[in-house]
């Protein structure tokens, strides 16, 4: 694992999704379950909720003084595949209950959060040598132990995976179910439409 290259990369797909999160309602709120039970919006608030909680995780390694920091484990053998061809296949997992979004996400928090985990990955720049240095391993709830580098590897990976999702939702927009006008209002939807990732 590289996570110098995994975190350029990780900071690449924050920056579309802050831009997908500015799509007008019937654009971010759109499901289409041809392809998602979630719409945008929904695989948006998943992954700022799935990153801050691999950030504090990193910042624990990073501490390397936690009572669960292990010596030993492994990611299963589903997971090393995962991290190594970096690609996640889709309808395989089930979300855990601690980042799973929800049912309407509102734009203005999903926004903050994805613009502050923007600045927490700045503070890992100058640091990747030392993500990659660290021995101690953290469980992932389902996928086995993850050392520093393991978790950088997966915060990329499941983040592309996501908006690999929406641009497919996006894409399919056409033929898709449109948001339902009475559930689409959202203060912040005055917005000017984001370019498409």
């Amino acid at each position: 694992m590289k996570p110098e290259r995994d975190l350029e990369r990780l900071r690449s797909c924050l920056a579309q999704a802050v831009e997908v999160v500015g799509w007008p309602d019937d654009r971010l709120y759109l499901k289409d379950e041809r392809v998602s039970a979630w719409s945008p919006a929904q695989h948006l608030d998943h992954l700022a909720r799935a990153l801050e909680r691999v950030f504090r995780t990193l910042d624990v390694l990073l501490a390397s003084e936690d009572p669960r920091i292990m010596n030993t484990g492994r990611p299963h053998f589903a997971a090393r595949m995962l991290l190594l061809a970096g690609w996640i296949p889709r309808g395989r997992g089930e979300a855990p209950d601690e980042v799973l979004p929800e049912p309407r996400p509102v734009r203005h928090r999903v926004r903050e959060l994805l613009k502050r985990l923007q600045q927490d990955a700045e503070r890992f720049v100058g640091k990747t040598d030392a993500l990659a240095a660290t021995k101690g391993r953290i469980p992932h709830p389902l996928l086995g132990a993850f050392d520093a580098s393991e978790w950088m590897r997966f915060c990329f990976v499941h983040t592309k995976h996501h908006l690999a999702i929406i641009g497919e939702i996006d894409q399919r927009r056409g033929a898709g179910v449109r948001a339902d006008e009475r559930t689409a209002t959202d203060p912040g939807s005055r917005e000017a439409p984001a370019q498409s990732p």
